[in-house]
């Protein structure tokens, strides 16, 4: 996956605060104050290759501008702990500054776990944020059919499976359109691949 730090790249599978539920921060901060803040606690909690992304427009040194609010404030950060990538993401608040005190103040408590002996817990909590799917990866026809790459497919094999995937995708059964348009696209990739289309 290409993280980049403008725009904002948020994470697959994380949901999004809708927009009319959005609280205004109780303190508010400075910009400057609150990236140092997330800066510090990421080089405490000892995590490597760090990239805050936003919707900031960055400066010429490469780090987000605070003096232009943004319409979608959300900020996600990308690092790696222990060799392992990782991603946290918040778009809580109104205003970009504070949710970057969101997520320090997130690093913060959780660095606490295991000052206090929740080493185990940490280290648990980080592995959910570790199991995100990468989101250019594209689905072969084996994904969408469920056929295992190291099984040998054939035209009936991939039939019955086109047969199985559409009985569970189709919009008749509470399926969607754009699903069982994939399952359709799924198949014929498949034959046109074994030859037999």
């Amino acid at each position: 996956m290409s993280v980049t730090a403008y725009p904002l790249c948020w994470p697959v599978g994380w949901p999004r605060t809708r927009m009319g539920k959005i609280p205004n921060a109780r303190e508010r901060c400075a910009f400057p104050w609150a990236r140092k803040r997330l800066s510090d606690e990421v080089d405490r909690l000892g995590a490597t290759d760090a990239i805050l992304s936003s919707n900031c427009v960055l400066n010429l040194s490469g780090e987000p501008r605070g003096d232009r609010q943004p319409t979608d404030t959300g900020v996600a950060l990308y690092f790696s702990l222990k060799g392992r990538p990782m991603v946290m993401a918040t778009d809580y608040y109104s205003e970009v500054a504070s949710n970057l005190r969101r997520l320090s103040l997130a690093l913060a408590y959780l660095r606490g776990l295991e000052r206090h002996g929740g080493a185990t817990m940490m280290e648990r909590a980080f592995t959910g944020f570790a199991a995100l799917p990468d989101p250019n990866r594209v689905k072969t026809w084996r994904d969408v059919l469920c056929i295992d790459p190291a099984t040998a497919a054939t035209a009936d094999l991939v039939e019955d499976r086109f047969r199985e995937q559409a009985r569970k995708h189709h919009p008749d059964v509470g399926g969607t359109d754009t699903a069982m348009a994939e399952v359709i696209a799924a198949r014929e990739a498949a034959l046109r691949e074994l030859g037999a289309a």
